[in-house]
């Protein structure tokens, strides 16, 4: 912790230099570390923080860095909940749940840095420190609801706010990303526990900000874009927190108490795959066909020459 710590601090002073540049000697002396801790600083700086050039003359970064206000997500979030940012820990989700009876319905953990973070079938989700907003919510839902429509209405409920927000033409593939044009900018993971009373769900969501590679590659090869691209005037990292955080709580409040038939009757506008050919591997069976929506619990309908396929988990690849 002690180590993200000083990196942090050091990315916070580059941010605030003249073009973003300081030499060794003005570092070592503002983050009062000796040679071999700096090393080790900087070490860590090449490997997440893209564009960052460190010589023997001096270290730099492409652009300045938005540091996480907690206060500030804290006072911003609609909706009943804490706000805790950490600086660094190995995932946002595995830290509620393994502490799950300590959160409150609404708590939002975020942290700069995630070790381990992690989407949907185990996949890694990475990045460039600064560029994106990682964050979980706890929710604590009674145990005869059924939750497996959850990510859906979180993406429509994200995507819908996100709008609100100046970010048009963000859709949402089912079941748990968010899309923009043909790249992802958004996953979202959701992980519960049952308890005796009650089940914790802990919503966690990687949001891309800003570009953490070569802006035309990743145009070219369309896997990744980022809310910059969409609009960045209001690409700021902590309006963009806390719009998810408030958003992911009405998500969770509504579904409470209406299920996700309150969330249905968006879908046909934010669906990704509306009339997409697909292919829907559950890693049991292969389900082909033309995605014409989804059905009231949230399961992907297929139309495959004419005949309804129904499919309630799997990996969407495109035909």
């Amino acid at each position: 912790m002690a180590r993200s710590v000083k990196l942090l601090n050091l990315v916070k002073h580059l941010s605030l230099a003249e073009n973003h540049s300081l030499t060794k000697k003005e570092c070592l002396e503002l983050l009062c570390v000796n040679e071999k801790e700096f090393e080790i600083i900087c070490s860590d700086l090449k490997s997440l923080v893209f564009g960052a050039c460190v010589n023997d003359e001096k270290i730099s970064i492409l652009r300045s860095y938005e540091p996480l206000d907690e206060d500030l997500l804290f006072r911003k979030s609609k909706g009943k909940g804490r706000v805790c940012v950490l600086p660094e820990i190995d995932s946002t989700n595995s830290e509620i749940l393994r502490n799950i009876d300590s959160y409150t319905d609404g708590d939002a953990l975020l942290a700069e840095i995630q070790t381990q973070g992690r989407g949907r079938r185990g996949r890694k989700w990475s990045g460039s420190l600064g560029c994106q907003v990682l964050l979980s919510c706890a929710a604590f839902f009674d145990r005869d609801i059924e939750l497996s429509a959850l990510p859906l209405a979180v993406g429509l409920n994200v995507a819908s706010e996100l709008e609100k927000a100046g970010f048009f033409g963000i859709k949402v593939k089912w079941p748990n990303d968010l899309y923009f044009k043909n790249a992802k900018i958004a996953g979202i993971l959701i992980e519960s526990v049952v308890r005796h009373e009650n089940v914790g769900a802990v919503i966690g969501i990687g949001m891309n900000v800003f570009p953490f590679e070569d802006g035309s590659l990743a145009l070219q090869k369309r896997e990744i874009l980022t809310l910059a691209d969409i609009n960045p005037h209001k690409a700021h990292r902590n309006f963009v927190a806390y719009t998810l955080i408030s958003a992911i709580r009405q998500a969770c409040f509504v579904y409470k108490n209406d299920g996700f038939a309150a969330f249905k009757e968006k879908w046909p506008y934010y669906d990704y795959l509306l009339g997409k050919k697909i292919l829907v591997n559950d890693d049991v069976n292969k389900t082909r066909g033309t995605c014409i929506g989804i059905d009231e619990s949230g399961a992907l309908l297929l139309n495959a020459d004419g005949i309804l396929h129904s499919v309630k988990a799997g990996h969407v690849e495109f035909l």
